[in-house]
């Protein structure tokens, strides 16, 4: 699934305002632009409720290629989002 503008995403590493490290939870954010090699731009509020913004960040669609080494920010897909395989008794 290719990320498009409007698109809810988690975006993880830093460095954004309130992230640091040895933080694991993602921060919420809004895809506004997608590049043509597939990086974004991404808008959001950070944990303490304070917008950011990241331009022509990673999108990563599946962590088996590796991720991004801090303090490089990069997005996913929330949990919900991710496109299954298989009989999914939650469809």
């Amino acid at each position: 699934m290719k990320p498009t503008i409007g698109r809810a995403v988690h975006v993880y590493g830093g460095p954004l305002p309130g992230m640091n490290k040895n933080d694991v939870e993602p921060v919420a954010g809004t895809v506004c632009a997608v590049n043509s090699d597939g990086r974004v731009t991404v808008a959001g509020f950070d944990h303490l409720g304070v917008p950011f913004s990241v331009r022509d960040i990673e999108f990563v669609q599946d962590e088996g290629g590796g991720l991004p080494e801090y303090p490089t920010p990069y997005a996913t897909w929330p949990a919900r989002d991710i496109p299954q395989t298989g009989n999914d008794p939650a469809k």
